[in-house]
């Protein structure tokens, strides 16, 4: 406008999702300049989506921690276990799960999206360790060092709710999910190499040539 490339009087402005939060500031900081908006999937009640989502997320948390924990002791007590039926379904639903989470710490903004694809990229590759173990191996381990699932979905329950006290740390300069993850993602690497190491070691000495 200060240019002269146009006026307020044909000024229009549009933005989805983010876009959308930006749009709507420009517009209640200065609706003066502009003479049609269209907001996309913008939050501007960033306060309410906070009250609303944190005990969303806490109830799933909840639910996923109780279900994927017991489901399994729950066929064993009914006996009525399919055992090549609920690796399939458990280990392909695991999959997808861990996707869709750390596709949404990606995009929540409290984690890094370079640490939250990393995390993902350590789990998918202990999974695909772990079934080319129970192949060669004959032998299936789905914990590592006592650290398994359910351990994995307890540290996750109680990151959520120090979310609502230390979302930042380090004297603010970095944030929780950060640091939590780099650590995680530092030790399922290193779960990694030794369990690799350690199983090529043993079918080498197994299936020795001559």
């Amino acid at each position: 406008i200060d240019q002269r490339y146009g006026s307020a009087a044909t000024m229009g402005v549009e933005g989805g999702s983010a876009g959308g939060i930006f749009v709507g500031r420009a517009v209640t900081a200065a609706p003066e300049l502009f003479a049609a908006a269209i907001f996309e999937v913008g939050v501007f009640r960033s306060s309410l989506a906070v009250r609303i989502g944190w005990p969303l997320l806490l109830i799933a948390s909840g639910l996923a921690l109780t279900i994927g924990s017991l489901d399994g002791t729950l066929a064993r007590v009914r006996q009525q276990q399919r055992p090549r039926y609920g690796y399939y379904v458990d280990h392909i639903t695991d999959s997808i799960g861990a996707v869709a989470m750390m596709g949404g710490l990606a995009l929540s903004g409290y984690m890094h999206p370079v640490i939250a694809i990393g995390l993902l990229i350590a789990f998918l590759l202990l999974s695909i360790q772990s079934y080319l173990a129970t192949y060669a191996l004959g032998e299936f381990h789905l914990s590592m060092w006592r650290f398994g699932p359910t351990e994995l979905r307890v540290l996750l329950a109680i990151g959520n709710l120090a979310m609502f006290r230390w979302a930042w740390v380090i004297h603010g300069r970095y944030r929780l999910f950060d640091i939590g993850g780099a650590i995680g993602l530092a030790g399922m690497l290193l779960m990694l190499v030794v369990v690799s190491v350690k199983n090529t070691v043993r079918l080498y000495r197994e299936e020795r040539i001559g």
